[in-house]
């Protein structure tokens, strides 16, 4: 059961996510290690992805000499939340992608 509320100031939408189901976490999470495990170098590769409404987390997997594929989402609530963790040099594993979403995204 997921509850939003927006709060609004002026022109400025602010969204809070109260008590998110994170849907797909082991799965991803082992999806995204697997994909990646071979290195930088390596053709094969994934994004662990997540989706600010529904809680839903999944790994977007390519094939790629050059990591120049991706998709492309029309939704502002889908991030790349692999690459956002790993910005900030936060190794990721269940425990770390839980506790990211809990404090800095929900």
């Amino acid at each position: 059961m997921i509850y939003i509320m927006i709060f609004f100031w002026g022109s400025n939408v602010k969204e809070k996510v109260v008590n998110m189901k994170i849907t797909g976490l082991k799965k991803a999470v082992g999806e995204y290690q697997r994909a990646n495990k071979e290195g930088y170098y390596s053709p094969k590769y994934g994004y662990l992805m997540f989706d600010k409404t529904t809680g839903e987390l999944w790994t977007d997997e390519f094939y790629s000499l050059g990591h120049n594929e991706w998709k492309q989402y029309q939704s502002n609530s889908i991030i790349n939340l692999g690459r956002i963790m790993t910005e900030n040099n936060i190794e990721i594993n269940m425990k770390n992608v839980k506790s990211f979403i809990e404090q800095r995204i929900a």
